[in-house]
């Protein structure tokens, strides 16, 4: 699984290289990606709710909410910043051949696209079982 994640880091550093965004390149990567396991992180929590009306044990949502999207930007922080980790990510991959860099990029393309699909998808069921229809 850490495999994957610093693979779809180093594709969202290598597209903001590619753009010209170089110097915010390694934050970027960062937040987009902690950005991305937040909404699969709730669309899970949801589908469990709609599906078998489980609820996530918070007191406070806001706070918990809050709490949630920390816990994430902390895990990631250790995971790709701390200790430039990113630079032995961006070694690691440095010298792709083009065929795995444009497959790289469509798993990364089709990762957005799913965990977008997922929010939504689990927005639309959280709206069927609050109106008594799952």
């Amino acid at each position: 699984m850490r495999d994957r994640l610093d693979y779809i880091y180093y594709r969202f550093y290598r597209f903001q290289v590619s753009v010209g965004n170089g110097s915010i390149a390694i934050m970027f990567s960062f937040l987009f990606l902690s950005f991305l396991l937040m909404i699969n992180f709730f669309a899970f929590a949801y589908i469990l709710y709609a599906f078998f009306g489980i609820k996530m044990p918070l007191q406070n949502a806001t706070i918990g909410g809050l709490t949630v999207i920390g816990i994430i930007c902390v895990v990631n922080y250790f995971l790709f910043i701390y200790r430039n980790r990113y630079q032995k990510i961006i070694k690691r991959y440095k010298g792709e051949k083009s065929a795995t860099v444009r497959k790289g990029n469509i798993a990364v393309v089709i990762y957005m696209v799913f965990s977008f699909i997922m929010i939504a998808t689990s927005f639309y069921l959280m709206i069927m079982r609050n109106r008594g229809l799952l």
